[in-house]
Order: structure tokens, then C-alpha cells, then sequence
């Protein structure tokens, strides 16, 4: 299995849990994955995890903007 897809992955569930560096993180599992996905080739032993690494540091960071933007429209209420 290919380190670097394992790191994707794992990467991708942290940036879940922390809260402010969770947009770096998924960022650097982006470009993780990314590498992985091109060392392993289409159907190599990992590609599945790269994958799923890829995507879940999508969602991430796509939940992370989401949160920005609420947070910012929340605080321009009471400005």
C-alpha cells in the first residue's frame, strides 16, 4: 500500500476534527492523494484509498468555506 494515499486519508478524517487548520490540512491531502494516485496508476494496490483520500479533503475543505461564509454572515448581523 502506498504511503502517501494512507496519509491522504488519514489527513482527510482529521481535517474534520480540527477546526482551524482542517483547510490546510485537507489542502496538503489534496496534493498527497493527487501524488499517490499518480505513482499507483489506474489500477494499482491503493488506488481505492488515494481516491477516497481525494474526496474526503474535498468535502473538507468545501465544509470549511461553507463554515467561513456562515461564520462571516452570522458576525455582518451584528455589525
Amino acid at each position: 500500500m502506498n504511503g502517501k494515499a494512507i496519509a491522504s486519508f488519514v489527513l482527510g478524517i482529521a481535517s474534520f476534527f480540527i477546526s482551524w487548520f482542517g483547510f490546510l490540512t485537507a489542502v496538503v491531502g489534496i496534493v498527497l492523494g493527487m501524488m499517490a494516485r499518480r505513482e499507483i496508476g489506474s489500477g494499482g494496490e491503493g488506488a481505492g484509498v488515494a481516491i477516497s483520500g481525494i474526496i474526503i479533503n474535498g468535502i473538507s475543505i468545501l465544509l470549511n468555506v461553507l463554515l467561513l461564509v456562515l461564520g462571516i454572515a452570522f458576525l455582518g448581523m451584528f455589525l
